[in-house]
This record gives structure tokens, sequence and C-alpha cells, in this order.
């Protein structure tokens, strides 16, 4: 599996040099420490967390003392052929992060990253299965070290992101100048075959204990007796609504009209995605109140959303689209792994899955005489819920003409003969930039479609000129 990293490694942005990363807060200080068998440690033991590394083999291989930290719990450092090697080993708390797959440990280490590197971020991140922790898969990305004033890189970093029962963790190897060939193959080869867990791992359909625990944590006070628990292929159902069992066909059947718009590869060990779904409007009110710390005034704008890892609503018509919406961002999110783009493009993939083409046709005639936003504006709204006066409900939200604008712009690149071939390559691009990064998102449909941030905009308004 990492063999296919490898090959789909492309040029990127910004590494960093060896420092300490200071995330949100400090780490507890009784993190545990590695053992090792001998004074130049190429097998590493983390035995409180069940953990072994067993380092490639690097000329002049040493353990450091300094740039240990609460976060970084281990450095090696040493020399693979030309290459300068640094090693790290980096532990990050659940309770404080709220992990709940490896892809978020990556995600969190971007971000932090990002805010003081603006450039920074992964490229070609993908999954491999095996014996890495608590979840039985792990998260790889690379970046590309470039230096301020440099335009060709000075080196490369590589990443390994796993969760264990407490932690996550990420193993970090950054290379100076780039390795490549065989010695490239041994950086891979260690993170593929050199890391290897011995603990627990998790049940994906939940245990009674752990579904017992979340509904307990997260349902409002008032409705934690009177619940049960719903499982299907892909789902972990709470309820106290005696329309679950009917809800629970639904969902499996917006899962699988979700999987064929938009195509993905079921990861082996992926656990069920959690819904909560109560009697009535108000319980759901009180949740959303819980849950995101807000009012029931703004509780009541929604009818349900898709946030974290689950999903949230009440029993009324299952087969209301609002619930194929938020399905599909719960799938982006937490399956496609595609949460960048803007909001553009996250409630333009919800609303085109779960609306007709007819629902879109005063919105293709305004672009017809160009009296849509400009997708330079358009790209960079932040909301498209508080960006302009509601004139419909859509997506359990308040939603402007700007939400069937995005769902035309994906309806373009799904459909249009100049760009269809490229409609996956375009999502994932454009699902991995950062939210309204609009030159990364320009690079995004530049490399896979072909076209100027203005030469598309051209293109979707012809596109709706020939629409029928």
């Amino acid at each position: 599996m990492i063999g296919k990293v490898r090959a789909r490694f492309s040029v990127h942005r910004l590494g960093l040099a060896l420092m300490t990363v200071t995330f949100l807060a400090p780490l507890a200080s009784a993190a545990p420490k590695p053992s090792s068998i001998d004074d130049t440690p190429r097998l590493v033991e983390f035995e409180d967390l069940g953990l072994n590394l067993t380092l490639p083999d690097l000329a002049e291989l040493q353990s450091r003392e300094e740039g240990i930290s609460n976060q970084r719990r281990g450095l090696w450092t040493g020399q693979l052929g030309p290459a300068q090697v640094a090693i790290s080993f980096w532990l990050l708390p659940n309770s404080q992060f709220g992990f709940q797959a490896p892809e978020d440990v990556l995600e969190i280490i971007e971000e932090n990253r990002q805010r003081r590197e603006k450039d920074f971020h992964f490229t070609d991140k993908e999954i491999a299965d095996g014996e890495f922790g608590y979840a039985p898969f792990a998260s790889f990305a690379r970046s590309d070290i470039r230096l301020e004033g440099e335009t060709s890189a000075a080196g490369n970093t590589y990443f390994l992101a796993a969760l264990l029962r407490e932690n996550g963790y990420m193993v970090e190897v950054e290379c100076r100048p780039a390795a490549t060939g065989e010695h490239e193959q041994a950086i891979l080869d260690f993170l593929e075959k050199g890391v290897r867990y011995s603990g627990e791992v998790w049940n994906v359909k939940w245990t009674e204990e752990e579904a017992r625990d979340r509904w307990l944590h997260d349902a409002p006070e008032g409705y934690k007796g009177d619940f049960k628990i719903i499982r299907t292929k892909h789902y972990i159902i709470f309820t106290n609504s005696s329309g679950g069992q009917s809800f629970a066909k639904y969902m499996e059947e917006f899962y699988r009209k979700i999987q064929k718009q938009y195509p993905f590869e079921e990861v082996k060990g992926n656990r069920l995605m959690p819904v909560f779904l109560f009697r009535n409007a108000d319980e759901y009110y009180d949740f959303y109140v819980k849950i995101a710390k807000t009012s029931k005034e703004a509780a009541r704008r929604s009818k349900g959303h898709a946030w974290r890892d689950y999903y949230a609503t009440w029993y009324e018509a299952p087969n209301d689209p609002t619930h194929l919406h938020e399905a599909t961002h719960q799938i982006f999110r937490n399956r496609l792994r595609l949460s960048g783009g803007g909001s553009w493009f996250q409630e333009g993939v919800a609303e085109y899955i779960s609306t007709s083409k007819n629902e879109l046709n005063v919105v293709a005639r305004a672009v017809k005489d160009r009296e849509h936003v400009a997708l330079r504006e358009f790209f960079v709204i932040t909301s498209m819920l508080y960006s302009a006066a509601a004139k419909q409900t859509k997506g359990g939200n308040e939603a402007s003409d700007n939400y069937t604008q995005a769902a035309l712009v994906i309806e373009f690149v799904h459909r249009s003969k100049s760009t269809r071939k490229s409609f996956q390559e375009f999502l994932h691009a454009v699902g991995k930039t950062r939210r309204n990064d609009l030159p990364a998102i320009e690079r995004a449909i530049q490399s896979t479609l072909g076209l100027s941030l203005d030469e598309f905009e051209e293109e979707f308004v012809k596109y709706c000129h020939m629409r029928r």
C-alpha cells in the first residue's frame, strides 16, 4: 500500500525544519517515554502504548534529547545516503482533540502548521491497513520542504498518523535533501513495516458499552434512559423514536446513492458512522443546544446537521432530501475525507445530489444572463447560509440561491462534455485544498480540468446556455 503512496507523491509546498510543534494545549506530563535495547536504538519500545518502532538502518544513528517535549516523545537522527534524516514521534490526547480516525490526526497537524506557515499542506493522503493502533489502519502523507525565497525543494517529509485508545500519534520522517530511489524506499518500508502495535483493536460495530457511553455523553438531560441502538451495514443509530428501523433503511439507501455518485473504496476497519435520531423537533433542538453550545433560537434554524463523525435529526419524513444532503456531508467528512474547498464545495456536492435538475433552472438562467455571483467571489464566501437572504430551506439550514449556484457548479463539472471525464479528480483535488484558498482552488482546477479560473467560469456560463 505504501508503494502506492510513493507512486502518487507529487511536488507540493512547505515542509518544516526540525522544531517542536506547539499544539493547542500541553499534553499530560505522564505520557510514556521510549526505551531501547542497546545504545544505538533501532528498536524503540513504548511499552505503555503497546507500540514498537524499528528504525531504518541509518548511518550515525543517534537518539536526541534536545527537541523532546510534551508533544514530541522521541527524536532520532542519522544519515541515509546523501540525506540527513530526522525521525520524530508525536503523541496527542484523544480527550483534547476528539480523534475519531487516523486522518483526524493529520488534519490537526496540518491546521496547526498552516497557522504559522501559510502554504503548508499535505499531498496525496493514503490509507493503509495494518497493525498500527487501536484503529487497524493508518493514514500517510508527504510534503516537500521549501525554504523562503527558494523555488526548488530543500527536502521532503513523510508522515504516518494512527490512533491509539487514548491518544493519536504521528511518526514524521524529514529528509534533507529529498530521499530518492532505494533511500526513499527504505523510508517507506519503515513506515509500512517498522511501526507495530500489539494492544487492543476497536470493535468496528461498537461494543454495547461504547454505544451506551456515547449516548449518555451526548444525549440531552431527560432523554438519557430512553433509547435503543440499531446497527446497519454502515451506521449505528442511537434513537428514542419508534421509526428507527424505517429510518435506518433510508440511511443505507442514501449511502448507496452517495457512493455511486461520489465513488470511494471501503476502508477495512472503519467504524459504523453514528446517527442520532430523536422523536421530535424539540428533542433534536435540545441536542443541538447541548452539543453546539448554542441557543434554542439558533437550533430551530436546523432540520438536521452533520458534524464531526455523526448526523443528528428527528423522525418526521425519512425520505426528506435533508437527510440525503446531510448524509453526503457526513460521508465526505468520514469516508471520502474531503472537507476542504469551502462552503460552496461542501454545500454544492450535498445540494447537487439532493436536488432535482429542474430546481436548478432559475439559477441557470441567471448564469446565462451573467447575473450570478462571479466565481472568484463565490469561491471565497465563508458560509452559504449567512451570505444572502434566505429564500428556501435546504440541507437543514436556511439557504439562498447561493446553495443552488453551488449545486449548479458541481452539476456543470459532472455533466459537461469538456469536464465530466475528470469529475472525480476534480472532487478530490478541490476537496483537499484549504477552505476558501482561491489560489489553491484554481491550481486544483487547472491540474484536473486544464482550465484557469476565468476559463472555468466561461465554460460554466457556456454549459448553462446549452443546458436542457
